[in-house]
């Protein structure tokens, strides 16, 4: 083990080094030690740390799971404050499924939330965002997330990349009055998969006649 370690520092550009040189940083996240200190950073500076011999390898592996997990659905209500106060985390998700949901305990001091999600998270005084999405969000009929506001109704899709592209409407006015049996953008999804489908057939056939029966058949190009 020992020298697959060696071997893994070796390929990372670290030479010369023992563990017991290494200089042991607490890192946390999804279901490893959840009530350490958590600091998460993002993976060029964990890299720059683990080469600097400020980290150990796992706390590296250990540090990039975090960043891909994240906290989302968790709650830290019963987490002492000192854990977070005066703490950075950055590039984490603590979104959770409905809108306000408490997450944090009171009484943190100086806790910044940098590059990280916190969608339907409560953010309680003594935490700072940068950079941080914090809005509530809810489904609506048309089977996709929509950002609303303290009373739940929607304002905005929370993607609208995706309804600019399939020319969907963003006005809260025009959701459907009940719930879509599918997503509106994977419906819209496979419509463009069927256009494109039948655009390709047409230039290959090169005949209407043709291009109807070949779509009747529903045969595979």
């Amino acid at each position: 083990m020992i020298k697959l370690f060696k071997k893994i520092l070796e390929l990372l550009g670290i030479e010369d080094l023992t563990l017991e040189e290494v200089t042991p940083i607490n890192y946390s996240y999804n279901n490893y030690n959840p009530h350490s200190p958590i600091i998460i950073s993002n993976k060029a500076k964990l890299k720059k740390q683990l080469q600097k011999r400020k980290i150990t390898y796992k706390q590296y592996s250990a540090a990039c799971t975090a960043m891909k997990s994240g906290f989302k659905n968790q709650s830290f209500v019963d987490v002492s404050p000192d854990e977070f106060s005066n703490k950075i985390i950055v590039g984490s998700n603590f979104s959770q499924n409905e809108p306000d949901t408490k997450v944090f305990p009171n009484g943190v001091v100086n806790c910044t939330l940098k590059n990280c999600v916190a969608l339907n998270t409560v953010i309680p005084a003594g935490f700072i965002l940068e950079n941080t999405r914090n809005e509530r969000i809810k489904t609506q009929n048309d089977g996709e997330y929509w950002i609303v506001d303290k009373d739940l109704k929607p304002v905005s899709p929370l993607s609208p990349k995706q309804y600019d592209k399939f020319f969907l409407s963003k006005d809260p006015k025009d959701l459907p009055d009940k719930p879509l049996n599918q997503s509106i953008i994977m419906t819209a999804e496979e419509d463009k998969r069927k256009e494109d489908r039948k655009e390709k057939i047409k230039t290959i056939a090169g005949d209407e006649a043709l291009l109807d029966l070949l779509i009747a058949k529903g045969e595979q190009l």
